[in-house]
C-alpha cells in the first residue's frame, strides 16, 4: 500500500468536475487546465460496495481506469487518511485496467464509522469522483465489547515472549514475536456462526491460527499459515493458505458448521448445539529454524489480525 500523503491540488489549477450520485453509483466527468495544456480525468461510472474490511468497485460504463494511476483515498471522520492504489486490488487482472463489467476488491481495516472516499487520477491530478457515506462496522471491537486481550495460557511458552496490542480503535490486533492471545469475552458459537478475519504477516512462523478454545485443542483452531502441521488447514474450507508476500488476505471460515461436525473433526458444539469460548489468536514463533526468509530473531516477526467479524 502506498503510504505517501495525498497530493495537494495547487490554486493555479482550474478544476471543473460534474458528479452525479445515485445510491452507490458515481457518474463522473472532469477536466482541468494548467496553463494552455488541457488534461482530463477519465469519464467513468462506477459502483461501490463498502463494508468494514473491503471496498468493491465495479465499472459500469465509460472510459477505463488505469489501475496504477488511480488512487483511492479514505478520509475518516477521526482525522485518519489512507491511500490505496487500484493496482493493489486482490482480484485485479493482468492488463492493469478497470474496464466495463470488471470489479476489483481492495482490503482495508475500518477505524471509524464514516469516511469521505475519493478516487484520484494521478496522471491529471484530478479527482475522478468523491462522496461521503457512513460505514456500518460489523467487526469485533476488542477495545469495548471484546473486553480486551490477555496472554492465553493455552500455550505457556508465550507467557513472557512477544506482545499482542489492540489498535485502530479496537479493530486490529498486532502481534509481535511468540505470543498466543485470547479475548476476555466469551462468544457463543452455533452451527450458523462465521468467523471472518484479514491476516497479514511479514514472516511465516510455525503456527498462525484462529479459533475459539479454552485448552490447547488443535481441533478448535484453524491454521491460516505456518510451517508446522497443527490444527486444521484453512484450505479445508476452500480458502488460500497464506504465503509470505501475500499481503493482506481476507478469510471467511464457517466455523460453526465446522465445530458441528460437518468436517472430519466431529461434534464440538455439545448437546445444546452451542459452544461458549474465548477467541484465540496465535503467533507461534518459538523455533528459530522455522522461519522462512532468514530472519534471525523470532521476536521481530509481526503479524496482524484485523476486521474480525463473528456473525451468525
Amino acid at each position: 500500500m502506498d503510504s505517501r500523503a495525498q497530493s495537494t491540488v495547487v490554486a493555479t489549477v482550474l478544476l471543473v468536475a460534474i458528479v452525479f450520485i445515485v445510491g452507490g453509483t458515481i457518474f463522473v466527468a472532469g477536466s482541468n487546465t494548467v496553463g494552455d495544456t488541457p488534461r482530463t480525468a477519465p469519464s467513468t461510472a462506477l459502483n461501490l460496495d463498502m463494508n468494514s474490511s473491503s471496498l468493491v468497485f465495479t465499472h459500469l460504463s465509460g472510459e477505463s481506469l488505469n489501475a496504477s494511476d488511480t488512487v483511492v483515498v479514505l478520509n475518516g471522520n477521526d482525522g485518519s487518511t489512507e491511500r490505496i492504489r487500484l493496482s493493489d486490488a486482490v482480484d485485479s487482472d493482468a492488463d492493469e485496467r478497470l474496464t466495463v463489467g470488471e470489479s476489483v476488491t481492495l482490503l482495508y481495516t475500518a477505524s471509524t464509522s464514516s469516511y469521505t472516499v475519493y478516487l484520484v487520477d494521478e496522471a491529471s491530478k484530478q479527482p475522478i469522483g468523491n462522496w461521503r457515506r457512513t460505514v456500518s462496522i460489523l467487526g469485533v471491537d476488542l477495545g469495548t465489547n471484546g473486553g480486551g486481550l490477555a496472554v492465553s495460557d493455552i500455550n505457556s511458552d508465550s507467557s513472557t515472549d512477544g506482545s499482542a496490542t489492540v489498535t485502530r480503535n479496537g479493530r486490529t490486533v498486532e502481534m509481535k514475536g511468540n505470543r498466543w492471545a485470547e479475548t476476555s469475552k466469551q462468544y457463543t458459537i452455533t452451527p450458523d456462526t462465521t468467523l471472518s478475519v484479514t491476516f497479514e504477516s511479514d514472516v511465516v512462523c510455525e503456527i498462525h491460527a484462529v479459533g475459539f478454545a479454552d485448552t490447547q485443542d488443535e481441533d478448535r483452531m484453524i491454521r491460516l499459515a505456518g510451517t508446522q502441521n497443527w490444527g486444521t488447514n484453512v484450505t479445508a474450507f476452500g480458502e488460500p493458505y497464506y504465503q509470505e508476500g501475500s499481503g493482506r488476505v481476507r478469510y471467511q471460515i464457517p466455523i460453526g458448521s465446522f465445530y458441528a461436525g460437518n468436517y472430519s473433526v466431529g461434534d464440538q458444539l455439545g448437546a445444546d448445539n452451542e459452544l461458549t469460548a474465548n477467541l484465540v489468536l496465535t503467533n507461534d514463533c518459538d523455533d528459530q529454524s522455522g522461519l522462512v526468509d532468514g530472519t534471525n530473531d523470532p521476536a521481530d516477526v509481526e503479524s496482524t489480525y484485523s476486521g474480525i467479524d463473528v456473525s451468525t
